[in-house]
Order: C-alpha cells, then structure tokens, then sequence
C-alpha cells in the first residue's frame, strides 16, 4: 500500500507539472446583443450595452425608438411672424420698418440693434423714439431722421447725418453717456436741452472725435466726477459744442481742436461760464478756424499749446504766437509773431512806390517805380533785428518796402532804344504801434540788403521813350552771375517782373546771343554777334564769350590776337566755316573751350575743310564740349612759317570727324576726351592723321575709327609719345610710316595693332592686341624699322626679333594667356627625355616641358612666377622651387614631386600623382584622378576622383576621397596591406594650424566566425557559413558576380570559384558568405584556411577542418538523441516495475 501511495505520489507530480505546460486558450465567441433602443434627446441608447445611435425619422417619428421630430425652430419662427402689409406694386412697405441692416428691414431700433453684427450700419428710416444701450461697435446712420431717447454707449460707434434729441423725463443726466469704447459724431447734432450733452462716465480710456453740434442747458462734454479713466476730445472743423455752464469739462484727458487755412468750415466752443475746462491732461488748439467763446480754466500742470484761434479771453499762447485783441469782433486772435530779442511782436509787410531817379545826361521817367509784397518775402526778424529798436510784448509793427530806382545807362540807335540798365535796392520803414504806454508809435527807415529777402518781390518799373519792344530782362546779381527773367509783362511804358535780389537789371529790345564776362567772372554786356563780343574783349586778356543760345561765325574770318580768353558753349552751338585762329607777332593766342551747362552738350560745328584752323603761335585748348564736322577735319593744326608754334591740347570733350584731328605741323597733347573718326579703310587716313614735323603725345583719353586707322603718322620727323589712354581702330591702331614713338603705357587695338615702315618704335610698356594680325607689332623687313620691346602685354607671343637687346619673349605672368618680354636671366628649369638624356637648361618652365617630350623630366632650378601646361606624360620635379601656375592637360599623366605652386590644375580624363614636399596653394581637380601621397595642400576642390594615403590639406578630407587597398590574393606582407585609409585630424604641431586635416590608416575587417565550430562532416549535408563584421556593400566584385572569397589549402592553392558560394547581408549590414556543401563533400580531409575581400581591405585567414567522423574531435560531442534514447527506455523499465508491484500486491491481498 505504501508503494501504491509513492506510485499515486508520482503521478500527481506528473500531472502538475503537465498543468504548468503553456496551452492555447480559446474562447466561443458570444451571441450578439439584441439592442432595447430607448429615446434619449436628440438619439437613442441601447438599455443592454449602452451603444448610442442617431435618430432615423421618417414622417416626423424614429423608426427605430418611436421618438417624434422635433419641429423646426427657424420655420416656427417664421410661422410666427406677423405679415407685412402689402404695398401697391406686392410688395412689404417701408413705412413700416424703423431701421434697416443692409437689405434687412426691422420694426423697431430695437429689434435692429439687437440684430446687428460688429462693423455694421444701422439706418434709421423714420423719426424714432427709443433708449437704447448700444454694446456692438459699428456706425448709426440717423439718414436726416430724429433719434429721441437716452443713449448709453460701451462700444466704438459712429453716428453720422441726422439729430439726437433729449427725452422728456429721461432718467440719465445726459442724453448720451459713455460707459466705455468711443464715440464720433459725423454731421450729427446733438439737441440735448435741458440735459447734458455727452457724459463720459468710465474707468477706461474713452475719445470722442465731433465733426457735429452739441448744445446743452448744462455741458456740452464733460467727464463725471466718478470717472478713473480718461477723456480724450478731438473737435475738427464742421464741429460746435455750446453748454451753459460748460463747453468742455475734461478731468483726466485731452482736448484738441484742429483746423487749416484751407478749411472751409469753422469750429467753435461755447459757453457762458466756461469754455473748456481741464483738470489735468493736454490742451492743443491750432488753425485759425477756431473760436472759443467763455473762459478758459486749465488747471496747472496740464500742457497747453495754443497756436491759433479767437478767444473772447486772452489765453496763453506758445512762445513765437501773439493774442491780437480785434476791437471789432472783441475777439483775441492768436496770430504768428516774430520774436526780437525774446519780444515777440505782430508785423505785417507790404509794398510802396517811390519816383525813378536817372544818371547824368538821362531824364528820369514820369512814372513811379513800385514794389507788391507781403510778409513771405522778407525775413522779418532780421529786418527788425537790423533796425536796433527796442520792442515790447505785443507790439504791433508796419513794414512796408520802398523801391529806389535809378536808370544807370542806356544804348539807342538813331530813333530807338536797345537797352535800358537800371539799379535797385530796397529801403523799409518800420512803423511801431504800442498800446498801453505815452509812446504810441516809433519810426525807422533802413536800407534792405538781399539777404533780407527770402521770397518774391513784384516789382513795377517804368520804361522811358523810344523803348518800345521787350525782349529779355537780365538780372545781374551782385556776385557779377546773370539770370534771365522769363516771365514779365510790358505795356504802357512800364515793366513788371518778380524777384528775390535786387542789383542790376538791363532791358533788352531785341535778343542777346553772346554773353562778355570780365577775368574775375563778372558781367560786363550782351552782344548780339560773335565778331562784336570778340572785338570787345580784343584787348582784355582773361575774358570770357559765354554763348546764349546758338550762334555763327561768318565764313572765312581769321581772328588774330596776342591774348588769351575763353568760349563758353554753355550748351549751345557755334557753327564755323574755317575757323581761323593764330597769334601775332606781339605774342600768343590762346583759347580755352569750355562748356559751363550741367549736360556739356554745347559744340563748335564746322561745315568747311575744319572746324577750327590752328595757326602759329596759337594754342587752343579743349576742356569740355564738343568739336565736331562731319563732312571734314574737326581740328586741323596748321603751323605756319615752319616754326612749330601752333599747339592743340585735349584735357577733356569731344572731338567726332571723318578726320577728327589734323596735324601738318606743330604739336597735339591728349591726356582726355574722346577723339573719334569715320573714314574709311583708305591707307594714311585715319581719326587723327599726323603729318611731317609734328609731335603727338596721348598721356588719357580715347582715340577711335570703327571703319580705318586711329592714328596714322607719316613723317619721318613726327614724334609720337603714347603714357596712357587707349587706341583703337578697325583697320590698324596706329600706322606709322617713319618718324619715332616712345609707347610706355595704355591700350592699342585694331586689326593690326602697329603697322610700321621705317619708322623707330620702342615699347617699354601698355596692352596691345591685334584682331586680325599674328602679332601686335607688324614691322616692315625692309627700310630702317626698328622695334625695341622691354615691356608690355600683348595677345600674340612677341618675336624674338622685337624683344630690346637683353630681352627674351615669355607668357605674361599678370595675365594669362597673354605674352610679354623679360629680361634675359638665370635658366629656371632643367630637362631630361625618357632616355634620360640632358636636353639642357631653359628660361622658361614651358620650354622645358617641351623639351623633355614624352616621359621625359623637369627638374626646377629656382623659383619663378612662369604658368606652364603639360599635355603627356611626365615627371616634374620642383626641387622645392616655386612657379604659378601647372595645367595638366587632357589624358596626360604626370609626376609632381618636390613642387611649391599657386594653383595646379589637372583636367578632366588625366592623371597625377603628387609626392614629395609638394606645397599647393590650390588643387582643382576637373573630372581627373589625383594620388596623394604626400605634400601640403591648402585647397583641393574639384568635381574628379581623388586617392589620398597621405599628406596634410587646409580644408576637410572626405571619405571618398580616400585611398583604397587593392586586394592581391592571399595574405602576405605588412599589417599595414590589411589597411584602409580614414580622414583624420593633424596632430603635427609645425602645420596643423595651417593644414588641420589628413588621412590615417584603419584596421580592415575581420572574420568574426564560422559555423559548426568551423568543422565539415564529409558524406553530410551541410554547409559552412563565415560571418564578418565587414560592410556588405564594400565586397570585392567583379561586375554583379561576388570575387571576394578564398579558399586555401595546405599548399596555398585558391581552391574556390564564385560559383560555391553565396552572399548575404545580416542585420547589421556585415557581409556573411555561406560555403555550398557541394565544394566542402569533395574536399579532402584536412584543414583549410578561408580569407575575405573587401574593396577596403582584406581579412585575416581563419581555419576549418574537413573530416569523416560525426563529430568534431575538439569541443561538446555527446549525441543529445542517444541521452533522449536512454531516457525513453528508463521510462519503460519504471513503467514495467510498477506493473509488477501493483500485480504482486493484489496477490498478497488474495
């Protein structure tokens, strides 16, 4: 029996532990609700679940609870509403609506106010009588109509066009009170009785702005004595307040009444106690279209400015202001004042007339001369400041401006009268009227000086006999400047005309074209031809002809002086026909051209063989303006008597001819302006032509032909000296046929730049380029031309032939691909061809490059500012020397080693590697591929590959630009082959501030494990997989087949093809590579070693092992099928057992 209870024992454990097994639960899914709906407002709800559902009427009951519909709120409204009355044509009449919301009618104000929205207008169509509290902002339109009743107002709102009358009995102290927001009145007069006006009762700030009327028994605004906040009025013109007791009674505010000269309304404030009345604020009237009427008490502390109105007290004016008292309104106006000497005074300036006076030998004119002028044309303060009298508060002074006119001289011809100068100047008299003193009056009478005068004075004059046609008035100032007075009118032996100076004023009868000023600037007369204004100042040195309007000269004239003077074109045009000038045998002429207009658009026209003839011991110098003949020889400097005397010079202006300037003799200076020409391609003709024995010097300026030459010197005794400007012309720029030039700066282009035949041409300096030519200078072989070039930039490379002795041709350091010369140095590089052969030393770097040839060498031998391009492959060595610039060129591959350069530049589909102690300000790669290896480098950019191992670089080094390892098969060499490179930051204390970045090596990926405990049971079906923690997108590939595994054996043979195994990407993104059982089952037993490729490195070699047995020989081996075997036949024989004992017992119990 106890081994019955063991046994039952064993089976309850069994059984519990059976109950402890994880079994899956499974629940029948319940019936469905069946949902009792009852009505719940405005839907039904489940008495079951609780679920909520929306009502489904059909004729006016739910279907689904039973509920009826309610009915329509809306609709029963309108049901309700009483039908309006039908007018003649169908329609509601308006006579039964009191106001109107746009196209909607209402019974009542009421009804409307209540409807009204905020910004809406409310009109009123019929007298109403209501009181209302208006709470929503927006405007009340009375439309004409009557408003009776009480108004409280807590909103921004506008009533506009119409009366508020008082109600009979109202409870409120006013007819509109203000609790809150603001109030404006537009055309809207406010009748309010025996009540107040408007009372703003408020804890917050209210303004109220009147463009209407408010009258009162009582106030007509003011501010309950209860109210915190504050009160801001503003009256503009169109606007009235009246109050018995008060007008305005501001507690705590501002009040502000504004107006202009221009408005056409007035504005008033009226009471008979007190007009306005601030308890503390500001107080600002201003206009004169202002009247307050009543006493003004503003209490002390409140600001107050007050600039205008009328007063029937006399308030407080702003300094600068006067309160006139006017006997006739008994009014105070506030009017401007002039302040003398912290007085401030009313002055009031008109005009008056005077008798003309004339010199010796002129009878005066009958007529009086007169002056019409107010206050505006004269500055008062200095006036009255100059008359040194004593004024007093409020004293009113008279000034009226006296005229003194004098007739100084007058021109007539037989019968007639040409021209009529008169002098005038003002005089003042000052009048003092002084109330309340003995002194009732002072006078003083003064001359006026024009700076006095700040505005217009109409000034009348009277003319004398014979003067009977007006032309021009000219006002000389007293500076010696004239102006013209366009506008006057004449009649009657009298002129009228406005100024602002007085001095001098001449009367012109007919027209003036020519204006004479003295040396000093000064007016000195009009002429009305140009031979009369010369022969005025024939022998006055330093004069001036200023050209009025456009004027010629009579062909032929030659005019001979020994002076200098100047012409003014002053805008205007001086036709010529051979304009001839020269000097005497008394001295020299000399002319100066000029054009004082802000435009400088005058010009001398000729319409002959020149414009103007230059002759001996004459000088004619062009400032500004234009000279100009289309037809000739703008300028033509014509020596005569050999003696080299005549002499054209350009500091400015325009000369424009088919030859614009011609030199037969004498001397040209250029050093501004534009010099153009439109000849044509004729040879020897050009915009300036230079013949035999003149001297050319162009230091600025243009000279152009856009059809032939820009200049052309023939002569073999001209001289041509070029410092500055520019030359340009279509055919050539400059075409010498002897003579000499000295060309040291400036710009010459054409088609040839220079063409020259036995001439002497040296050039030290300047720009040259030809368009059509293969050099700049074209130099005859025959003849005595010589060319001597030391310096200068030219298009074409220069010939040996031209460079000045100890010169050699070379590229234009400042410019590249431009030529120049230097002078003829040390060598700068050294050249060796593929053989290595000496080709020898050379002065430029390009020629050593092309001495070297195809693999050849270039060694640098020092430093040098040379631009070389390299077009094969080669190697150059710098040797630490500097030069500019490199440009590897297309599909060259270069060596750079050892090389301090501005920029290298290697182009797109080439090739370089750089080395050594390469020091590169700047690196562009375009579509190239650059290896680094090492060197300095402040700038590499560009959009090619780039390899980099090593080196120093001034801006960041990005992972692609990195080198990469090649993989070569199985593991040999130096740890650093399992490498790859990496940016990193430079430690290296002596250039890491200049060139923070670098690159550094990194370990490669790793074989991390093999499976099955890297073991192969041969006759199995199993594989092996090799896990890495290597990128899977960095395996070596070939194409899309994966190369990147191998398979050694004992021997180092590579036994695996691409074909046995497969690749994979874990989670991690690491490459894992199983090995197919259909390589490992022919293996021969034995350890093998496996190694991976990536494009980043390559792994180390692990082993794995081949063999027969089931088992691996090393590690857990036991067979977990044979333990569970063993297990299961333990359980039988326990199982036998018990059946045994319970069968025995049952025989002991028999």
């Amino acid at each position: 029996m106890i081994k019955l209870r063991k046994l039952l024992a064993c089976l309850m454990i069994a059984c519990m532990a059976f109950s402890l097994m994880p079994l899956a639960a499974f629940a029948t899914e319940g019936e469905p609700c069946t949902h009792v709906w009852q009505a719940a407002g405005g839907k039904h709800v489940c008495s079951v679940c609780s679920e909520e559902a929306a009502h489904s009427f059909e004729e006016g009951v739910c279907t689904v609870c039973g509920a009826e519909e309610p009915a329509d709120p809306n609709a029963e409204a309108a049901n309700n509403a009483p039908a309006e009355p039908a007018d003649e044509e169908g329609g509601a009449a308006e006579e039964t609506y009191a106001a109107q919301i746009g196209e909607n009618g209402y019974a009542t104000l009421a009804e409307a106010l209540a409807a009204m929205q905020d910004g809406d207008t409310v009109t009123l169509l019929k007298d109403v009588e209501e009181s209302f509290t208006l709470e929503t902002n927006g405007t009340i339109d009375l439309n004409n109509k009557t408003l009776i009743g009480e108004i409280i107002i807590k909103a921004d709102v506008v009533f506009r066009t119409g009366e508020i009358a008082q109600k009979s009995g109202q409870e409120t102290a006013a007819v509109v009170l203000i609790n809150s927001g603001s109030l404006k009145l537009e055309d809207t007069y406010i009748n309010a009785g025996e009540y107040g006006g408007i009372l703003v009762d408020s804890a917050e700030t209210v303004s109220v702005e009147l463009v209407g009327t408010v009258t009162s028994s009582q106030y007509g605004i003011m501010q309950s004595e209860s109210s915190t906040g504050t009160l801001n009025v503003t009256s503009d013109p169109a606007s009235g307040i009246s109050g018995t007791k008060y007008g305005i009674y501001i507690r705590n505010g501002s009040y502000t009444a504004r107006t202009t000269d221009e408005d056409t309304n007035d504005l008033n404030v009226r009471s008979n106690g007190t007009a306005i009345k601030i308890d503390k604020g500001s107080l600002s009237i201003s206009g004169d279209k202002g009247s307050f009427e009543g006493a003004l008490e503003i209490a002390e502390g409140v600001t107050c400015s007050i600039t205008g109105g009328s007063f029937t007290v006399k308030p407080n004016v702003d300094s600068g202001y006067l309160a006139v008292y006017d006997e006739s309104t008994k009014f105070y106006n506030v009017v401007p004042g002039v302040v003398v000497n912290d007085v401030t005074v009313k002055a009031d300036v008109t005009g008056d007339s005077a008798p003309v006076t004339a010199a010796d030998g002129i009878t005066a004119p009958s007529g009086a001369a007169s002056f019409a002028c107010d206050s505006s044309a004269i500055d008062v303060q200095k006036l009255l400041a100059a008359s040194k009298l004593t004024f007093l508060e409020g004293d009113v002074v008279s000034i009226e401006l006296i005229p003194a006119v004098k007739i100084e001289a007058i021109e007539q011809t037989k019968n007639s009268v040409d021209s009529i100068e008169y002098s005038i100047s003002p005089k003042a008299k000052i009048t003092v009227t002084r109330e309340g003193t003995e002194q009732k009056e002072l006078e003083k009478e003064l001359s006026v000086s024009n700076d006095m005068l700040k505005g217009g004075v109409d000034v009348t004059i009277p003319t004398v006999d014979g003067f009977t046609v007006l032309t021009q008035i000219v006002h000389i100032h007293s500076d010696g400047s004239t102006e013209e007075i366009t506008k006057h009118s004449f009649g009657n032996n009298e002129v009228s005309f406005n100024v602002s100076s007085f001095s001098s004023f001449i009367l012109y009868r007919s027209s003036m074209a020519i204006e004479v000023l003295d040396s000093n600037g000064k007016f000195s007369a009009r002429y009305s031809s140009f031979s009369d204004a010369l022969s005025a100042i024939s022998g006055s040195s330093g004069w001036t002809i200023k050209l009025l309007q456009d004027v010629s000269i009579e062909a032929g004239n030659e005019y001979s002086y020994a002076l200098a003077w100047k012409l003014d074109l002053a805008g205007n045009k001086l036709n010529t026909n051979n304009f001839y000038v020269y000097g005497t045998n008394a001295g020299q002429h000399s002319i100066t051209i000029m054009d004082s207009s802000a435009a400088q658009s005058g010009q001398i026209v000729g319409s002959g063989t020149a414009a103007i003839d230059i002759g001996g011991k004459c000088t004619v110098t062009l400032e500004s303006g234009s000279i100009v003949n289309t037809s000739g020889t703008a300028v033509a400097v014509k020596d005569n008597k050999n003696q080299k005397s005549a002499h054209f010079v350009m500091t400015g202006g325009t000369l424009n001819g088919t030859t614009a300037l011609t030199a037969d003799s004498g001397a040209v200076e250029i050093s501004n302006g534009t010099v153009t020409g439109t000849n044509s391609t004729v040879d020897r003709e050009a915009a300036i032509l230079v013949n035999d024995n003149v001297t050319l010097t162009i230091k600025g300026g243009s000279v152009t032909n856009a059809k032939g030459n820009a200049i052309s010197i023939n002569g073999v005794s001209s001289q041509f000296t070029m410092s500055g400007g520019t030359v340009n012309g279509r055919t050539k720029g400059v075409d010498m046929y002897g003579g000499s030039a000295e060309i040291s700066s400036g710009t010459i282009e054409g088609g040839t730049a220079i063409n020259t035949v036995g001439s002497s041409i040296t050039i030290s300096g300047g720009t040259f380029d030809s368009t059509t030519a293969d050099k700049e200078v074209v130099a005859a072989t025959t003849g005595s031309t010589t060319v001597a070039i030391s310096g200068g930039s030219f298009k074409h490379e220069v010939p040996k032939v031209q460079c000045a002795d100890g010169y050699v041709p070379c590229a234009d350091a400042k410019n590249p691909g431009r030529f120049s010369v230097e002078p003829i140095s040390e060598p700068v590089a050294r050249a060796e061809d593929a053989l290595g052969v000496d080709k020898g030393t050379f002065s430029t770097v390009q020629d050593a490059i092309n001495a070297a040839g195809l693999g050849g060498k270039v060694t640098l031998l020092r430093d040098n500012g040379d631009y070389a391009t390299v077009s094969r492959s080669i190697v150059i060595d710098g040797a630490g020397c500097r030069m500019k610039n490199l440009t590897v060129m297309s599909i060259a591959g270069v060596k750079i080693m050892n090389l301090r350069a501005d920029t290298v530049t290697v182009s797109a589909n080439a090739k370089a590697e750089l080395s050594g102690e390469n020091v590169f300000t700047e690196l562009v790669n375009n579509g190239a591929r650059c290896e680094i290896i090492d060197g300095r480098y402040l700038s590499h950019t560009g959009s090619g590959t780039y390899a980099i191992s090593g080196g120093v670089f001034g801006n960041e080094v990005t992972q692609d630009e990195c080198a990469l390892v090649p993989v070569t098969g199985k593991l040999t060499g130096t740890a650093a082959s399992l490498t790859k490179y990496t940016p990193a930051l430079n430690t290296d204390p002596e250039t890491k501030d200049a060139y923070p970045y670098t690159v550094e090596v990194a370990p490669a990926p790793r074989i991390t494990g093999i499976s099955n405990n890297a073991y192969f049971q041969k006759g199995s079906s199993s594989t092996l997989t090799i896990y890495t923690d290597g990128d899977y997108d960095e395996l070596v590939k070939a194409g899309t087949i994966y190369r990147c595994l191998h398979v050694y054996n004992a021997n180092g043979t590579d036994l695996i093809s691409s074909r046995y195994y497969t690749v994979e990407e874990d989670a991690n993104g690491y490459a894992v590579i199983t090995i197919a059982n259909s390589f490992l089952r022919n293996r021969p037993t034995g350890t093998y070693s496996v190694q991976v490729d990536f494009t980043t490195g390559v792994t180390q070699l692990e082993d794995f092992r081949v063999g027969t047995s089931a088992t691996p020989k090393t590690g857990d081996e036991s067979n977990i099928g044979l333990w569970i075997g063993i297990m299961a036949c333990s359980a039988i024989i326990i199982g036998c057992g018990v059946f045994v004992l319970v069968h025995k017992n049952k025989k002991n119990k028999k």
